[in-house]
C-alpha cells in the first residue's frame, strides 16, 4: 500500500469548538472541523503564560481516516489554536493507546512553537519591507 501525503488545510478553513457537553473540570473536548470532516480533541489542560500543556490526549476523527489528517494539518491546528488563545507554545502528551500502533505505548510528546509555525509568515514580511 503506497502511502499519500494528506491534503494541506487551510488555516480559514479550520473552525474549533469548544463541546461544553463532552467537557468537565480540566478536561476538554475540541472538535475541528475542516469542510464536511471533523477531529475530535480531548485532553486535560493547563495554562503556564503563554504556553498550553495538553496531558492525557486522544484523537478521533469523523470523515477522515487519520493519515488524511497528517502532521502539516496538525500544526496547522496548533497555530488555529495559538492565534485563538495567544500562546506563544503548545505542548502536546498523548494517553497511552488502547488500540492502533503499539496499544499499551504512550506516545512521545509534541511541541509546537510560534516561532517556528510562524516563521514562513514573519519572512514573507521581512521580504516585503526591504
Amino acid at each position: 500500500m503506497a502511502y499519500s501525503i494528506p491534503e494541506r488545510w487551510n488555516p480559514e478553513d479550520i473552525e474549533i469548538k469548544l463541546l461544553d457537553e463532552a467537557s468537565e473540570g480540566e478536561v476538554a473536548t475540541v472538535r475541528v472541523s475542516v469542510g464536511g470532516a471533523a477531529l475530535f480533541i480531548m485532553g486535560e489542560i493547563k495554562e503556564d503564560g503563554k504556553r498550553l500543556v495538553v496531558t492525557g490526549v486522544h484523537i478521533s476523527s469523523h470523515g477522515m481516516s487519520p493519515n488524511q489528517v497528517g502532521v502539516p494539518n496538525l500544526r496547522q491546528v496548533a497555530r488555529a489554536v495559538m492565534e485563538i488563545g495567544s500562546y506563544d507554545e503548545i505542548i502536546v502528551e498523548g494517553a497511552v493507546r488502547t488500540t492502533g500502533a503499539h496499544p499499551g505505548h504512550r506516545p512521545g510528546s509534541i511541541r509546537f512553537s510560534r516561532d517556528r509555525l510562524f516563521a514562513h509568515d514573519r519572512k514573507a514580511e521581512s521580504d516585503e519591507v526591504g
